[in-house]
């Protein structure tokens, strides 16, 4: 039976038939090693000869940047084939809930009139209670209260000298440049109109105070340990067990009875985390998502230990309006002020559709004295001087900044948006939406 192997003679390679035609596999390997080189010679020599002329003209270079501009996801972009375009009842409710907040922003701005009105007439009646105590002396001099209020008066000059003359109020306001707004980027998305998209995102209100979540488990939950773990991720969050009784509209109900603000499940199976689940409370919406990647802190390499602290939110690349309504529920989720003092963050990066959430502490390590003086430059623009774009800040006062990752961490794709409490879809991602790769629904 003859041997299926081709002869080495027989490929037929334009390129490289030198290479074949040699039978000896050392010599063979010798050739294409001596190849690459000359390759890579010749490149090198052409970048120096490259160098010289464009430091003898500047010009050359910028000519040269301007032509080779990298592919970039967001270049490569195409608009959505069909746009999300909210419901009719998706915008009754949210016009309600308009009303709703414009009612309470009106009666809070009636009482602070009322509590000013009230300061006003307190002040007066003070004033003229001190103007009937002012009382002369035989001689003719004031009274001792008369000599407070001049001591009083003298202080506040005092403070005023500490100041330029120029701190008046109206000389303030008027000298001050006015920042001018920043232009949008130019984006490929249809967009709504901005009335459209202002009561699309009111949806999703976000109050002064912290909001009060509550995280619940499948039915006979076994792994507790995760869902401990994702409690801490959240701040002010309670974990309570699911049992088997009870749906999750009748959860949302009790947790609103309790003065819950967000109802999230946690889904699990084969003892791992699968699906998250949030729910605004009262009267949602409803989101869901699938749960992928999920990495405990333990697993992760040099992690440090998160603390109670507040932290800072990070929200990168949500565009689309459903991509904002995403993101205006997950700012929800945390108290609208970080505790600065425990130097965490939270980042929630969309990618292709996909939400990575990543868990970190800044850390601030001090340079050794033989490496304080010398500048790595900028590693974007190459630039000589410290701190330039952001990358080499803090190195002038002898500090080099790094994060330290805490945990957990895990990947999200939103599903479904349903509205209220699980009564109708609104939006849902399927599987011919990935027909194009570079079209993007986030």
């Amino acid at each position: 039976m003859p041997s299926k192997r081709p002869h080495p003679l027989s490929t037929s390679s334009t390129s490289s038939t030198s290479t074949f035609k040699i039978a000896n596999k050392h010599k063979r390997t010798s050739h294409n090693i001596s190849l690459r080189r000359t390759i890579s010679k010749a490149k090198l020599q052409a970048r120096h000869d490259r160098r010289k002329l464009e430091l003898k003209n500047p010009s050359l270079k910028k000519e040269r940047l301007l032509k080779n501009i990298p592919q970039t996801l967001d270049s490569k972009r195409v608009a959505v084939d069909v746009p999300y375009v909210p419901s009719v009842e998706m915008m009754e409710i949210a016009k309600r809930r308009m009303e709703e907040a414009k009612k309470v922003d009106n009666e809070g701005e009636e009482e602070e009139e009322e509590e000013e009105e009230e300061s006003d007439e307190e002040m007066e009646d003070v004033k003229t209670s001190k103007k009937d105590d002012v009382t002369t002396n035989i001689e003719g001099g004031e009274s001792s209260s008369d000599s407070a209020l001049e001591g009083e008066q003298d202080e506040d000059d005092d403070l005023g000298s500490l100041y330029d003359s120029d701190s008046d109020p109206e000389t303030t306001t008027s000298k001050t440049p006015k920042s001018k707004p920043s232009k949008p980027a130019p984006s490929k998305e249809p967009t709504l109109p901005e009335a459209t998209l202002t009561a699309l995102l009111s949806l999703i209100p976000h109050p002064t105070a912290p909001p009060k979540l509550l995280l619940t488990s499948t039915r006979r939950a076994r792994r507790h340990d995760l869902y401990q773990t994702l409690s801490l991720i959240f701040p002010n969050t309670t974990y309570i067990p699911r049992g088997t009784k009870f749906t999750i509209p009748q959860i949302a109900g009790f947790a609103t009875n309790r003065s819950y603000t967000h109802l999230l499940i946690a889904l699990e199976d084969s003892k791992s985390l699968h699906g998250l689940i949030i729910i605004l409370l009262p009267a949602g919406p409803t989101f869901h998502f699938s749960l992928t990647n999920f990495a405990d802190g333990k697993a992760i390499q040099g992690r440090g230990v998160n603390t109670a602290h507040i932290p800072e939110l990070i929200l990168n690349n949500f565009t689309t309006p459903i991509g904002r309504l995403t993101a205006s529920l997950f700012q929800s989720l945390y108290p609208p002020q970080p505790q600065f003092l425990g130097r965490q963050v939270v980042t929630l990066h969309n990618q292709r559709d996909y939400i990575f959430f990543r868990f970190h502490r800044y850390v601030f390590r001090e340079i050794a004295e033989k490496n304080k003086g010398i500048s790595r430059g900028d590693r974007t623009t190459g630039a000589n001087d410290v701190g330039v774009g952001g990358q080499r800040a803090g190195e002038d006062l002898g500090v080099r900044v790094g994060l330290q990752e805490l945990g957990p961490q895990f990947t999200l794709k939103l599903r479904r948006v349903e509205r209220g409490v699980c009564e109708g879809v609104e939006w849902e991602w399927k599987g011919r939406m990935e027909k194009d790769r570079k079209m993007f629904h986030l």
